[in-house]
């Protein structure tokens, strides 16, 4: 195999990888943006839950202490 033939070689190696790249780069871009659509409501959620837990653990403690 020449030199020539070689670089030829990665060249097209080289391409090939370019391509990959910008479609996982394109992909992870739509995940992104999937994610920053849901993210306030996703927020929202937590929230509710953890206020609602905590809520739930002061009441237990408060009917367990009452005497």
């Amino acid at each position: 195999m020449t030199l020539e033939e070689r670089v030829a070689k990665l060249e097209v190696h080289s391409e090939q990888n370019t391509a990959t790249l910008g479609d996982i780069d394109k992909k992870l871009t739509e995940l992104s943006d999937q994610f920053l659509k849901h993210k306030g409501f996703i927020g929202g959620v937590i929230f509710t839950v953890s206020s609602l837990w905590a809520i739930v653990l002061v009441g237990i403690d408060y009917l367990l202490n009452r005497n």
